[in-house]
Formats: C-alpha cells, sequence, structure tokens
C-alpha cells in the first residue's frame, strides 16, 4: 500500500531562504566583530539584508523588524531599564566599591572566582536575570580593576551562579515553567541525601553518646 505524505518537494525558494539567512548572520558577526559597529545597527542591517534577499519588499522588512522588537523591548525593555538605573546608582553611589572592598577582605585570588559565584546568587535570588547581570555589571568591572584579575576571571563565575540560579530555582521564569519536574528532581536528590545523611548523624550521634557518661 503506498504511503502518501504532506512533504513538497525542495524548491529554489527554499534554498534562498537558507542563503538569506546565512548571509544575514554573517553580515551581523561581520559588523560587530570586524567592523565594530553597534551591535543594534549590525542587526538592523543584517535584518534587512536578509529579508530583501529572500523576496521581501523594504516595506515589510521594516514592518516585521519594528513588530519584533517592539515586542521584544515591551516583554523585558523595562526590566532591562530599571536594571541598568540601580547599577548605575550602586556605581555612583560607592555602593559597589564598598561591596568588592568587603569581598576583598574576605577573599583571596585564589577563592575570588568563588566569591563571585556567592555574590552573584545572593544578588540575583530576588531579581530576573537580566536585572541581576545589569546590576553585576559596575560589580564586575570594579573587581577586576581593583583585584588587578583578568575580566574573564571574575565575570564568567558570576554569570555560571546567575545562570545556574535563574535555572534551578524557583520563583524564577525557568523553574517555574516546569514546576512539577523542578520538585521532582530535587525530592529525588534531597531524598536520598536526606537519609544517608540521617542515618550518618544518628551513627555518629549514638557512638559519641557511647562516649560520653553525661549523655541521655
Amino acid at each position: 500500500m503506498p504511503v502518501t505524505t504532506t512533504l513538497t518537494p525542495w524548491a529554489a525558494h527554499d534554498t534562498q531562504l537558507i542563503l538569506s539567512c546565512a548571509l544575514g548572520l554573517a553580515l551581523i558577526i561581520i559588523f560587530i566583530s570586524v567592523l565594530k559597529l553597534a551591535p543594534f545597527l549590525s542587526i538592523l542591517v543584517g535584518t534587512f539584508a536578509a529579508g530583501f534577499t529572500a523576496g521581501l519588499p523594504l516595506e515589510a522588512v521594516a514592518s516585521a523588524f519594528s513588530k519584533g522588537a517592539g515586542a521584544l523591548l515591551g516583554d523585558v525593555g523595562i526590566i532591562i531599564a530599571l536594571g541598568a538605573m540601580l547599577g548605575a546608582l550602586m556605581a555612583e553611589s560607592g555602593a559597589a566599591d564598598r561591596l568588592v572592598s568587603t569581598i576583598l577582605a574576605h577573599s583571596t585570588p585564589r577563592t575570588l572566582p568563588w566569591m563571585m559565584a556567592v555574590v552573584a546568587l545572593l544578588i540575583g535570588l530576588p531579581l530576573f536575570f537580566e536585572v541581576g547581570l545589569v546590576m553585576m555589571v559596575p560589580i564586575i568591572f570594579v573587581m577586576a580593576r581593583r583585584a588587578q584579575q583578568p575580566i574573564l576571571r571574575i565575570a564568567i563565575p558570576a554569570l555560571a551562579g546567575m545562570a545556574t540560579l535563574h535555572a534551578l530555582l524557583p520563583p524564577h521564569p525557568g523553574p517555574l515553567i516546569a514546576l512539577g519536574l523542578t520538585v521532582l528532581f530535587a525530592v529525588s536528590r534531597s531524598a536520598g541525601r536526606a537519609a544517608w545523611r540521617a542515618s550518618a548523624s544518628a551513627a555518629f550521634c549514638a557512638k559519641a553518646c557511647r562516649r560520653s557518661p553525661r549523655c541521655c
């Protein structure tokens, strides 16, 4: 019995769409990395190039770009703006310097990346990832300058801490999307550890009590 299929054969227009997308991405990369153009302008040029080579009129490309950018900025634009304002206030008021001084006083060059990860976890706990990232930027730059460390040695642990928090801990959006799986994963991970630690601590306490005559 022949099998019917709804797949349409490959057409020349499909190849044109793929090549136009590849051209747009290549232009964005070249404009940002080689020509050092602003990322927003590079994305704008790449979008118009991809849309025009795909066969769309310039008016349709401009309309699609404005709708997409408007929807994106409507979702995260206010959050990023408020985070940038708070980060600027921290930098101008000296709060970032004070926080960096406290971290440097309680860490060594070897433990500094760990401290930055912990600080990022604490700062990002009540915040969205975008806001926490914008707030951490002045702290990262001040820390790299004061500690005389490469910027990546300071930035990567902080970003790793915030990304881990954002992906695994409610009430951040990522874990809340699959809250049931998050709870199941947490229970499966914590039940075994709780049982092992309970038995180990109980055996240790019982052994210590046998050695002490004052133990009840």
